[in-house]
């Protein structure tokens, strides 16, 4: 045993490893007779033998001799003493073997002694945690934090320290009454754990005076995460945002199509009402419905950037009235009144005076927003009569008419043929008085 303090003391490392070296095993002495399915390898760079001299190296060895379940590699170069002077910077190798192996023989094929393994006792998934520091331990001394991105594994690392950290922050807020740590509810959230709308409910009254803004950042950069996610399998399958516009008079079924559409498409979709905070309550829906779109509810610019078709490549933020929100839709219908001419049309519109007379005009054709940036970023553009549905498309030799495209189509969707049943006025005015 002092042999094997006068080495560490020779070669310090890390205090948590030292007892952990210490407690769980008698050192080289006992390493022949040691097997178990996880250990931790730990050794500083200035001392890694020459055959995993580098990161490269330790690799190859792993993967060609070692063949690990699992395995995660992770330079500590951040931490430092108590006395803040930097800690040496060292490699943590958490290893995962389907069955036991001996700590002698993998110390062998590393080329280092044993004493620099120690067996992993109790959930593996603190090994993989304590590579970033995210134990509670760790993080009770202090230890820097290191980021998921600085682990080289063999699987999914990001995907098991969010796991970890979900399970961990569930356990906190699964009770269903009482009050919870706004850091915990946040962090639930910010997870996917919960949804704002849950988050809020567990909210005490004063928590939601205080930190209603803050809940609007944590939403807003999950729904980013997500979008940003979401947005690299949509390039990577080559697709692209779809714009289906459809306009008619009242009655004429437009919202009742632009239903019909998004539960064809087979996905969630948002429900935009016309107003001035139209993205909300958005929640990271692929499909979008602007219902009853009118000119100037919404700037004109950001409505271009929303209907972008190339938007999922750039990605588009949504105006809101706290905080951006960040879009991750391939699909929007746009129900109006308006045809898309007589929507730009209208846009750009305002009153003016002529002799004594107040007159309605409109500038859009003085200005660098042209019709044709809205036009192109069209897919489709549907007229609803009450009788008849047409595809139409603007006359590019006639600009503001439209010609219509194919046959006209049955409408189903109108009020004429979907009558819906009004209360009888005489009794609905007779029960307020009984």
């Amino acid at each position: 045993m002092a042999g094997l303090m006068g080495l560490l003391q020779a070669r310090p490392y890390h205090s948590v490893t030292v007892s952990k070296i210490a407690s769980q095993r008698k050192c080289a002495s006992m390493g022949k007779t040691i097997r178990c399915k996880n250990m931790m390898y730990v050794q500083q760079v200035k001392h890694l033998p020459a055959k995993i001299a580098d990161k490269d190296k330790m690799i190859a060895v792993i993967e060609n001799e070692l063949k690990p379940q699992r395995y995660a590699i992770i330079l500590h170069d951040k931490d430092t003493n108590k006395d803040g002077t930097p800690e040496a910077p060292g490699y943590h190798v958490m290893l995962c073997f389907e069955n036991a192996r001996s700590i002698a023989a993998t110390a062998k094929h590393l080329g280092d002694n044993p004493q620099y393994i120690t067996k992993w006792n109790g959930d593996v998934n603190n090994g993989f945690a304590y590579l970033l520091h995210r134990t509670k331990a760790a993080k009770a001394k202090g230890k820097h934090q290191y980021d998921p991105s600085e682990v080289t594994a063999n699987f999914d690392f990001a995907g098991l320290m969010q796991t970890i950290e979900a399970n961990l922050v569930q356990a906190k807020v699964k009770a269903e009454s009482g009050a919870y740590k706004i850091e915990d509810l946040l962090n639930a959230m910010y997870l996917g754990i919960m949804t704002k709308e849950e988050v809020e409910k567990r909210m005490t009254g004063a928590q939601y005076g205080r930190y209603r803004r803050q809940v609007e950042d944590v939403w807003a950069k999950r729904l980013r995460n997500l979008a940003d996610e979401w947005r690299k399998e949509m390039i990577a399958q080559g697709k692209q945002l779809t714009v289906i516009w459809l306009y008619g008079e009242a009655g004429a079924g437009k919202t009742h199509m632009a239903r019909t559409l998004a539960e064809k498409a087979n996905q969630p979709y948002f429900m935009a009402g016309s107003s001035r905070d139209t993205f909300q309550n958005y929640s990271g829906e692929h499909t979008i419905i602007l219902d009853e779109m009118r000119p100037k509810v919404m700037a004109y610019q950001d409505l271009l950037q929303i209907l972008d078709p190339f938007s999922i490549r750039t990605g588009v933020n949504a105006p809101a009235r706290y905080t951006d929100k960040a879009l991750a839709a391939d699909l929007i219908i746009v129900t109006s009144p308006y045809s898309p001419y007589e929507f730009w049309l209208e846009q750009f519109s305002t009153l003016v005076k002529y002799n004594f007379d107040v007159q309605k005009a409109s500038f859009a054709d003085q200005g660098e927003d042209d019709f044709d940036q809205l036009d192109r970023r069209i897919g489709v553009t549907i007229q609803l009569e009450q009788d008849f549905i047409y595809q139409m498309k603007s006359n590019e030799r006639e600009v503001g008419h439209y010609e219509i495209v194919s046959m006209r189509t049955p409408n189903p969707y109108s009020g004429q043929n979907n009558p819906t049943s009004a209360p009888d006025s005489a009794k609905l005015f007779a029960s307020l008085f009984t």
